[in-house]
Formats: C-alpha cells, sequence, structure tokens
C-alpha cells in the first residue's frame, strides 16, 4: 500500500532505519550524506543514554508499525474482492475502507507520538539543531517530521 511507503520514508527521516533501531547507521551512510538522527549523534551531542532512550522509542514504534502493516495485508484483498464484485454491499465496503482510514489516522498518531517522545529524550538545543538539519533537506510539510517550529514571540504590550 503506497501510504506505508510514504510513512516508511517520513519515519526513515525522522529516525534512520527504525527496523535497524538497535544499531546505528554505518559511518559509511553518514559520509555519503545521510539524513536521519543517527548520522548526526556526534554534531547534536547525543548521549549514551539518549541514544539508548531513542533506539527503545525506535523499537516500540516499529511493533506498532509492524501490527498496523499486518492488519492492513488483511484488508487489502478483502477490499480488492469487495470493489471488483459488482454485487457487494456498498456498506460493508464502506466499512473496510473506513477501517482502512482508521489504520493510517492510528499510524499517524503513534508517528507523532514517538516523534514527541524522541523530541522529550533530546535538549531544547537539540532540538533545534536537529529540526535544523531535517528543514534544510526536505520542503516543509506538517507530517513531515512532526517537530513543530518554535511559536512566534508573543506580542509587546
Amino acid at each position: 500500500m503506497r501510504t506505508w511507503a510514504g510513512a516508511a520514508l517520513a519515519l526513515v527521516m525522522l529516525m534512520g532505519a527504525a527496523g535497524q533501531a538497535q544499531a546505528p547507521a554505518p559511518p559509511a551512510a553518514a559520509a555519503k550524506g545521510g539524513h536521519n538522527i543517527w548520522d548526526h549523534q556526534k554534531e547534536l551531542g547525543l548521549t549514551d543514554k539518549q541514544v539508548t532512550d531513542m533506539k527503545a522509542a525506535a523499537k516500540t514504534f516499529q511493533d506498532q508499525i509492524n501490527a498496523l502493516q499486518a492488519k492492513d495485508k488483511t484488508l487489502e484483498p478483502e477490499l480488492r474482492t469487495l470493489v471488483s464484485n459488482d454485487a457487494s454491499d456498498v456498506n460493508k465496503l464502506k466499512s473496510k475502507l473506513m477501517e482502512q482510514a482508521s489504520l493510517r489516522v492510528d499510524f499517524q498518531v503513534d508517528q507523532l507520538t514517538m516523534s514527541r517522545s524522541i523530541k522529550k529524550i533530546l535538549t531544547p538545543d537539540q532540538v533545534k539543531k536537529w529540526t535544523a538539519m531535517v528543514n534544510a533537506h526536505r520542503p516543509a510539510s506538517p507530517m513531515s517530521h512532526m517537530i513543530p517550529p518554535p511559536p512566534p514571540p508573543a506580542p509587546k504590550k
């Protein structure tokens, strides 16, 4: 399903290969200009504890994504069957489509939760640096990295 591929790309940009969360990306990836947080550990000044905590968050997120993908895999054939059969009940089709949409929402919520947990692990300065790095390598998008820009300054009275 295309949305999972896009979602996986978003995760890769945030954390690197989440499936490889047990180990940082190899130095060769950093030398080639990798754009995940593992490639910028020294630049960001990540401590060993921060790396360990982020790996745990990435593992939890990957487990959640695997469960959502498994559910989606069972939905896909059912949807294909319902769509291709002109005699199928439209309400049943709608129900399956809503179920699939719910999985996508669940993914985005899980992604946001993971991103926020990573943000809590980083210091404010690290968040600022990481946000600048991410923004330098991708167009602005509200769901692209889930680390919002700082709020505008309050108006002076």
